[in-house]
């Protein structure tokens, strides 16, 4: 299994606008194949640090997520809304 965590700033004020996105994004990659948990999350110390949760089957699997239609679409949109690139951490079930 490949888990990643995925974690992003918010700009002041973009909460929502982000967030609208981001469903839009969970909602469709929890129907691709291989995806075990897409799950976003928010730190309940600070409404601006969101996490999106995701496990995958495979690296192959994550790699076509990346590569899929609506990941393509909607990332880029939630750009706008963000302080930096999120910050991924990947990792392995050994």
């Amino acid at each position: 299994m490949i888990h990643v965590i995925a974690s992003m700033r918010v700009k002041d004020g973009a909460l929502e606008q982000i967030l609208s996105v981001a469903r839009q994004l969970v909602a469709e990659t929890v129907k691709e194949a291989g995806c075990k948990r897409y799950e976003l999350t928010k730190n309940i110390r600070d409404d601006n640090h969101l996490l999106i949760l995701e496990t995958w089957e495979s690296q192959a699997h994550l790699n076509a997520h990346l590569q899929s239609a609506h990941f393509k679409a909607l990332s880029p949109q939630m750009d706008a809304f963000r302080i930096n690139p999120s910050e991924l951490t990947v990792t392995e079930t050994i």
